[in-house]
């Protein structure tokens, strides 16, 4: 998610905008709300795909990686 911003830099639409927007005309309140909002963003990506991965698992590989963490 945080690299889609580098779209901004060919012209395509996002949050990447603001980011380059800001920087461009030195407003530094518009890079910092578009900077913000892309972390903020991908953190929540994050979260939502590890709680996705744990979910999606099969009981099998979860079993699997229980034991290769107690022999280690």
């Amino acid at each position: 998610m945080a690299t889609a911003t580098l779209a901004a830099f060919i012209g395509a639409d996002g949050f990447g905008d603001y980011i380059v927007d800001g920087f461009t005309v030195f407003n530094y309140t518009e890079l910092i709300v578009g900077a913000v909002s892309v972390a903020i963003l991908a953190m929540l990506i994050e979260v939502l795909m590890s709680w996705l991965q744990r979910v999606l698992t099969p009981e099998g590989l979860k079993v699997q990686e229980q034991a290769a963490t107690a022999k280690a």
